[in-house]
């Protein structure tokens, strides 16, 4: 099964979308894969907290319902 969308994570409340042929070009990348299959990359060279985890949680969260409210329209 792949990933649906790729995320870059470059600090609080900056999470934008990242083409997948960047990714492929990474070298051992910090990354949250979520259960929704929505990758997020930290760019910032370190492990993601809690409260970070909880923020990109939220934000597919959020894209999920906008995707599908999209699709039923």
């Amino acid at each position: 099964m792949s990933l649906l969308n790729y995320y870059q994570y470059s600090g609080k409340g900056n999470i934008t979308p990242v083409d997948p042929d960047t990714v492929r070009g990474l070298t051992n990348p910090g990354a949250i894969c979520t259960v929704e299959r929505h990758m997020v990359i930290n760019t910032l060279n370190k492990t993601f907290t809690l409260e970070e985890v909880k923020e990109i949680v939220e934000f597919v969260i959020e894209k999920i319902e906008k995707d599908e409210n999209k699709s039923s329209n």
